[in-house]
C-alpha cells in the first residue's frame, strides 16, 4: 500500500544488480560443431583458416576428390566463416554448423553501458531516479530549504481563505 510504479521502477534494477553481485555469475559461449565440404586443392587454406577461428578438427574423410573436415569452434569465431570459405574455395565449398554446447567465454569482462545512472552505485541511482540531487543526503545544505516570497504569499493568501469559509 502507497506504492507507486516509480518505486517499482527503481527497486527492480537494484535488486538485479544485487543478485547479480552476490551470485558471482559466468559469461557462457556457444559452440558450434561444424561440417565443411570443399575440393581437396583448397584443404590446407582452410585448415589454416580454421586455425586461426581456435577451432578443434575432429575428424578428416576425403572422397570423390572433397575433403570433409568436422569439429568445433567458438561462435563468435565462426560469424564470417561462410564469407571467408566462399573466397578461398571460389564459392565450391560447404559449410553447416549447428550449436551444440556452451562453455566460459575467454572474455570474462561485460561492458555495459547505462542510459541514466549506474544501478551499481545505488544512492547516485535512486537519487537520480526520484529527480533529487545529492545535495538532499547532504544535512548542512538539506536544514533549511528556501522558500520564496511569491510562494509564501501564496500559502498566507489559501491559508486565509481557508479561516473565513470554515466559519
Amino acid at each position: 500500500m502507497g506504492s507507486e510504479p516509480k518505486h517499482f521502477n527503481i527497486a527492480i534494477p537494484l535488486a538485479l544488480m544485487r543478485a547479480l553481485k552476490n551470485s558471482n555469475p559466468k559469461i557462457l559461449e556457444p559452440i558450434s560443431d561444424f561440417s565443411i565440404v570443399i575440393p581437396k586443392d583448397d584443404t590446407s587454406n582452410v585448415i589454416n583458416l580454421l586455425s586461426t577461428k581456435n577451432s578443434v578438427i575432429s575428424t578428416t574423410t576425403e572422397r570423390d576428390g572433397y575433403v570433409t573436415i568436422e569439429g568445433n569452434a567458438p561462435m563468435e569465431l565462426m560469424l564470417n566463416f561462410p564469407i571467408e570459405l566462399n573466397k578461398i574455395t571460389s564459392g565450391r565449398g560447404i559449410y553447416n554448423q549447428i550449436v551444440n554446447k556452451y562453455e566460459l567465454s575467454r572474455n570474462q569482462k561485460l561492458e555495459t553501458k547505462f542510459i541514466g545512472p549506474d544501478p551499481r552505485n545505488e544512492v547516485p541511482f535512486v537519487i537520480g531516479d526520484m529527480s533529487a540531487s545529492l545535495d538532499y543526503l547532504d544535512p548542512i545544505k538539506s536544514k533549511k530549504k528556501k522558500v520564496s516570497k511569491s510562494k509564501f504569499k501564496r500559502e498566507r493568501r489559501e491559508k486565509e481563505f481557508k479561516e473565513k469559509n470554515s466559519e
